[in-house]
């Protein structure tokens, strides 16, 4: 005699071996309670700021715009990236600044932060790329005596363990004579002139 349609219905439903009886989880992904999710929108953020650090005072510095300008001549090339004036807007006194700047944890600073001496024409301020010369294309560096050796100092981890940031200390290793200079991190721009103190 057959089964009645409720028990081969019942049958149909029950679980397999090896399988548990508990209705499946539909809760999504874990979330992040609400001072965890400042804390991690706090320590990304601060990744899009540069700031001074002069004395007791902490300046955000503005990027700076960079034409790239290429010149091809028979035999020759050149690329350069140049900024307009002759002097930067943002001007120091200190020979010796000191310069904020956050990274992923897992980021070695040295290898996205330059501090370079533009060459200074009447107009303009301009720092060497690269250049190609002779028929067989030879290529030319930036002159490394441009590039100032600067030593790096991380101060601290924030953020939550899966995304860490780490706040850096940046600064030249020899106090600088006045001129012009360009900070580039991470291929923005931050300008500044270095004045005699009065």
């Amino acid at each position: 005699q057959g089964v009645s349609e409720k028990v081969a219905q019942a049958m149909l439903k029950a679980p397999k071996p090896g399988q548990s009886s508990a209705p499946a989880s539909d809760a999504g992904p874990a979330t992040l309670n609400p001072a965890e999710a400042q804390r991690a929108a706090a320590a990304m953020s601060s990744m899009n700021s540069m700031c001074l650090i002069d004395g007791a005072q902490r300046v955000e510095m503005k990027q700076n715009k960079g034409n790239l300008e290429t010149i091809i001549a028979p035999f020759y090339g050149k690329q350069m990236w140049v900024f307009e004036g002759k002097q930067a807007q943002f001007r120091l006194t200190n020979s010796s600044p000191v310069f904020e700047v956050t990274f992923m944890a897992n980021v070695i600073p040295s290898d996205h932060v330059t501090l370079t001496k533009p060459e200074v024409k009447k107009d303009k301020r301009q720092i060497h790329v690269m250049a190609m010369a002779g028929p067989f294309g030879s290529k030319s560096k930036p002159d490394k005596k441009l590039l100032v050796p600067l030593v790096f100092e991380e101060l601290k981890k924030e953020g939550l363990p899966a995304a860490q940031v780490a706040l850096h200390h940046v600064k030249p290793e020899k106090p600088l004579p006045p001129g012009e200079y360009v900070l580039t991190v991470r291929h923005v721009f931050y300008c500044f002139g270095v004045d005699k103190a009065k």
